[in-house]
């Protein structure tokens, strides 16, 4: 089996219980974990026996939502659980795993991955005291027989005042209608947001978070400019924190199940830069979780993904994305719906883009608007430079 990493954007900061700027206290990055490939011989002392459930796999484009349902005849906990895939030639092409999972008697796991064009069998698979364990069920196929179409953004670019679906309460929306300069943003918009300032190292450590370099508001639109400051030498990035208005959510930017929605575009290809907007614990735990979306390069496609919460493995995903439309092809609008405990879904123009059921956080987190340079150790070219526009963004609370 292949076993994906994705780096850590997560963030170690002093405190999160005041609104206005914070000044970060360090940078944790996660050590990336081995790939493991192929299966090991079975036990032949093992006594439990396991059976397959409720096999299936949805295929939107090329991106394929798969689900399984594991039993035990005894009560264990599985290292790993997953939907094994093999390509036609017999290579491993598997779903993110979920890890210790009890099987008391079942366990379930729901994961979403982006495959190539092409025909591929899958199967329920489990891995038990380090042994991978044969499982009952037969396998069953599925086809990916084009790439996902690129989603177009049909709204009139008017921000949303009210919630439109079941389980939802508008929270906020921001619509950017007081005019700030560059270096005024801190002040002017201090009340309704948060982040860092004066921090050097973002999360590749090439980056410096000065948003009242890169922050500014005009014609309705937040804009961010990004790019490499001479007399410095910084490469000027900016993670605003949206924060509710006085009286909302007492006041908390951390919510118990979040919805949020962002209206953007990029004025073109910003080589060396990438966003990682999140949602992420109050705690400031990474173990509690983290959801990117939209996370990706800029110039590049648009990306998500869901680290697996409470599991001491955050640096593995429950659900990834990847979608053909990029965010300098034109306006787009980004939602993420987390529901604590139950799942998180991705929608992009209306259109859910990515779903998972398995190991979802189930702590407040908050959201920010992570904006930093790529991830590794060269730093962008000094002569990239861009602007993210956001036109509006909008908070609903989970109200079940």
């Amino acid at each position: 089996m292949s076993v994906s990493t994705t780096t850590a954007n997560n963030l170690n900061v002093s405190s999160t219980s005041a609104k206005g700027w914070v000044r970060r206290a360090g940078l944790a990055t996660a050590a990336p974990t081995l790939a493991v490939t192929g299966f090991a011989p079975v036990s032949q002392a093992a006594t439990t026996t396991y059976s397959t459930a409720n096999l299936v796999a949805e295929v939107r484009g090329n991106g394929v939502t798969a689900s399984v349902a594991v039993t035990a005849s005894s009560s264990v906990t599985a290292q790993k659980l997953n939907v094994c895939v093999r390509t036609s030639n017999g290579g491993n092409a598997d779903f993110p795993p979920a890890l210790d999972v009890a099987l008391n008697p079942t366990g379930t796991h729901t994961p979403t991955k982006t495959f190539p064009v092409g025909s591929y069998s899958y199967f329920g698979c489990v891995k038990v005291a380090d042994v991978w364990q044969p499982v009952t069920g037969a396998p069953k196929s599925f086809t990916v027989t084009a790439t996902t179409a690129p989603t177009t953004d049909t709204s009139d670019g008017k921000m949303p005042t009210t919630s439109t679906k079941a389980g939802w309460a508008y929270s906020y929306g921001q619509d950017f209608t007081t005019p700030a300069p560059i270096g005024s943003f801190s002040r002017l918009y201090g009340k309704s947001w948060a982040g860092y300032v004066g921090v050097r190292n973002d999360t590749s450590r090439n980056g410096s978070y000065q948003p009242d370099k890169v922050l500014s508001v005009a014609n309705g639109q937040l804009d961010m400019a990004l790019g490499y400051e001479a007399s410095t030498g910084q490469f000027n990035v900016a993670s605003p924190f949206p924060t509710p208005p006085a009286g909302v959510n007492g006041g908390s930017i951390d919510y118990l199940g979040m919805r949020t929605s962002i209206r953007f575009t990029s004025s073109g290809p910003i080589p060396g830069y990438k966003t990682a907007w999140m949602l992420w614990p109050g705690s400031w735990n990474w173990n509690d979780g983290e959801i990117d979306f939209p996370e990706g390069p800029l110039d590049g496609g648009i990306g998500g993904f869901a680290h697996q919460a409470n599991t001491g493995n955050p640096q593995l995903n429950t659900l990834w994305m990847h979608s053909p439309n990029t965010f300098y092809d034109g306006w787009h609008t980004a939602t993420t719906e987390w529901i604590p405990g139950k799942s998180v879904e991705f929608f992009l123009d209306g259109v859910s883009v990515g779903k998972t059921t398995s190991h979802v956080p189930t702590k407040p987190m908050h959201w920010a608007l992570q904006t930093e340079t790529k991830l590794g150790t060269t730093p962008p070219p000094t002569t990239s430079k861009g602007n993210i526009k956001i036109d509006w963004l909008t908070v609903e609370s989970y109200k079940p």
